[in-house]
Order: C-alpha cells, then sequence, then structure tokens
C-alpha cells in the first residue's frame, strides 16, 4: 500500500523560565540532549537553545545530526496550517491560558489545532483545566486514555469530544471507550500490525511512534460506516 505523509502531528511544548514554548515531551532535556538535571521550567530559553536534541535518541534513525529545540513560532511557522497540530502542554499545565492565547492568535485555529492531554486528569485545575478552556475557546479536545482509566471514564469522558486507548488495553477497555459515540484514536502503534489491531478494534485514526516504520500502510485511517 502506498504512504501518505501524516495529516496530523502531535505538539509536546515546555516553557522555559522566561516565558519561551518549544518542543520537548519531557520534564527535563535530559533524554533527549543526553544531559543530567536540565529541568525545562528553571531554565532560560538561551540556555535550552545551547543545547541540541542527540539524534542517536531517534528510534527510526539514530544515525541521524542533532537538531536545535524548535520554539513554538518555529513549529508554527513550518507546520501550521498544512497539518492539524494536537497541542499538548505536558508540565507546564499551570500556564496554559498563555499557550490558549498565542493558539487564539492564529488565524482559523479551530480548523488546525486539536488540544490533547491526559484522558482522566485533563482538568485537575478544575474549570480553568485544558478541556475546559479549550472548550471554551471552540477547539476540538482529544484525552488520551488507558486501560486502567476506564473506571473513570464515565466521570472525564464528557470534557473530550476525541478519546484515545493505548493498544495494550484489552478488548473490555475498547468497547468501554467506544461506547460513548466518540472518535477513538489508538496509541501509540509502531507497525503494520499494530494499526490492524487498532482499526480492528474501531480505532477512527492512530498515533504512530515513526512514520518511517512502518512504510507498507496507509496512514490516513479510514470512516467507519
Amino acid at each position: 500500500m502506498r504512504i501518505r505523509p501524516p495529516g496530523a502531528l502531535e505538539v509536546s511544548l515546555a516553557r522555559t523560565s522566561d516565558g519561551v514554548w518549544f518542543g520537548l515531551h519531557d520534564d527535563t532535556l535530559d533524554r533527549t540532549s543526553q544531559v543530567t538535571g536540565k529541568n525545562a521550567s528553571s531554565m532560560t530559553w538561551a540556555q535550552v537553545a545551547r543545547l541540541q536534541i542527540a539524534g542517536s535518541t531517534a528510534t527510526d534513525d539514530p544515525t541521524q545530526p542533532g537538531r536545535p529545540y524548535m520554539r513554538w513560532e518555529e513549529l508554527i511557522g513550518a507546520f501550521y496550517p498544512s497539518h492539524v497540530l494536537f497541542v499538548d502542554p505536558k508540565s507546564a499545565f499551570g500556564h496554559i491560558e498563555e499557550l490558549m492565547a498565542m493558539m487564539n492568535a492564529l488565524p482559523a485555529p479551530q480548523d488546525h489545532l486539536v488540544c490533547k492531554y491526559c484522558g482522566v486528569s485533563g482538568d485537575r485545575l478544575d474549570t480553568t483545566g485544558w478541556a475546559r478552556l479549550a472548550a471554551g475557546s471552540g477547539y476540538h479536545r482529544r484525552g488520551y486514555l488507558y486501560g486502567a482509566d476506564v473506571p473513570d471514564l464515565a466521570q472525564y469522558q464528557d470534557r473530550w469530544d476525541l478519546l484515545g486507548m493505548n493498544l495494550g488495553a484489552d478488548d473490555a477497555a475498547w468497547g468501554a471507550v467506544a461506547s460513548y459515540a466518540k472518535p477513538v484514536i489508538g496509541h501509540i502503534e509502531a507497525t503494520p500490525r499494530d494499526i490492524a489491531t487498532a482499526r480492528a478494534r474501531g480505532a477512527r485514526g492512530v498515533v504512530v511512534s515513526s512514520v518511517r516504520a512502518i512504510p507498507q500502510v496507509e496512514l490516513t485511517a479510514q470512516p467507519r460506516t
């Protein structure tokens, strides 16, 4: 089957002590830059910019060269509006109003941005939580879940209009998340077999760990009829 470029990208963000948002999945730069004790929230952007993402940490191509961390403005310049971006504030949750203002300043952001967070803890700041803030600004919201979260689904699912379930969850967990009749996105798939499994369980889309790892498959999920 022919591969398509992915139409959506997940953007995990951190925030420096001087207010610069940049792409980072972890609380620290330790894993990605092979350093120790570099907490993103306590560093300035100038300090972050002196480090690079080590190419050797990439699972799909560890021979690639190191690359700089990208600021929010650079990520937007590179991928907006050509891709749908799933935006996750990660551990910078305390500054989500600031991030929302940056998103709202973009042209037609509700057409190109989706707010993403852990499905059962994404509103831990009550009415100022990411899910409710996103709903108030008219964004789609994706809450990603695991099998262990199923007992809390009834309490939290209404905060999200897109739900996610991990591939390793059992059929009962997938059935539970599908019972709300919302699109389900499987995570995180690494092989064609993973994708086929997620789709067989009802996933409308999948999160993949590497496009290069799955060249045999069509990456765009087909609508269910």
